[in-house]
């Protein structure tokens, strides 16, 4: 019976070959790749960025992804200098932005371990999940 039942595999593997290394560009920025944001917790991230940018004022913050509500997204970061909403990416270029950011963050609220994750740790790039984090407390 569940022969003829359409199915769709997302398999896990990354093939960490193919992710270009860390290369730390001239440019200092915290990295969050991921949709839809509230999920990704770009809101957390935008908060603590804000808290802390007045003592990092060389670091920047981009979130990448696609966002529908993306004018949402925009007007948490009002005002706050250093944050970079980008529209999603081709992977090539996804992969370049992950290999070339001073720290990777996973702030999601329901993910355990993305293949984003998987990606930036292939790269050799720090990855910093606060919301893990806090629980070792």
């Amino acid at each position: 019976m569940l022969r003829h039942i359409r199915t769709t595999v997302f398999h896990d593997f990354v093939p960490v070959s193919a992710v270009p290394r860390h290369a730390p560009s001239a440019e200092q920025y915290i990295l969050l790749v991921g949709a839809p944001w509230y999920l990704k917790g770009a809101d957390l991230l935008v908060a603590a960025f804000r808290s802390l940018a007045p003592d990092f004022p060389g670091v920047r913050l981009k979130i990448l992804g696609h966002y529908p509500d993306r004018a949402d997204l925009e007007a948490l970061a009002a005002g706050l200098e250093g944050v970079e909403v980008l529209p999603a990416k081709p992977q090539s270029e996804t992969l370049a932005l992950i290999s070339g950011a001073t720290i990777f963050v996973l702030a999601s609220r329901c993910e355990g371990l993305p293949r984003v994750v998987i990606e930036a740790m292939a790269a050799g790039v720090p990855v910093w999940d606060p919301i893990r984090a806090a629980s070792l407390l």
